[in-house]
């Protein structure tokens, strides 16, 4: 943008081509469109004037308004941003605080569920020693039984 204005605010060397393809230079400033200057030292004559003067400042002017209408757009577009980023932090922590709850209560129902399988587990532990108690019981019925039979038919 700056380069744009230190442009507009130079003299414009203007190079035309004529047809006999000569080029011919042409000395114009932006504050008076269509006027030539004769020569380099009315130009430079030129930006001291009061009226050159008065185009630049006018130009200057233009472009701190511009500048200026910019940053409050951009302070405008920041500070949206701010407002959607806190209104998102809001949304956040609330969801936070809801997965905190629901991981409380998972946290209780697993431990109830924890308390219950080592209850059935300790259960079925004894029941097990039990059964094998039995099982052996029964083996050593079986042995008896066995012999007790042989014993009978070898009186039989």
């Amino acid at each position: 943008m700056e380069e744009y204005n230190r442009m507009r605010s130079q003299a414009i060397l203007k190079v035309i081509t004529q047809p006999t393809n000569q080029i011919a230079l042409c000395l114009a400033c932006p504050c008076k469109p269509g006027f030539t200057f004769v020569n380099t030292a009315s130009l430079r004559a030129h930006k001291r004037s009061k009226g050159h003067l008065a185009y630049e400042t006018r130009l200057e002017r233009k472009d701190a308004c511009m500048r200026s209408k910019a940053n409050e757009n951009e302070v405008e577009r920041i500070t949206r941003t701010l407002a959607d980023a806190n209104e998102n932090i809001g949304h956040l922590l609330q969801e936070k605080r809801v997965l905190e709850t629901r991981l409380a209560e998972a946290l209780a129902e697993l431990s109830v569920v924890r308390d219950a399988l080592e209850a059935t587990t300790d259960a079925m532990i004894s029941k097990a020693a039990d059964l094998i108690a039995c099982q052996k019981e029964l083996h050593v019925a079986n042995k008896h039984l066995s012999v007790i039979g042989k014993v009978l038919k070898k009186k039989a």
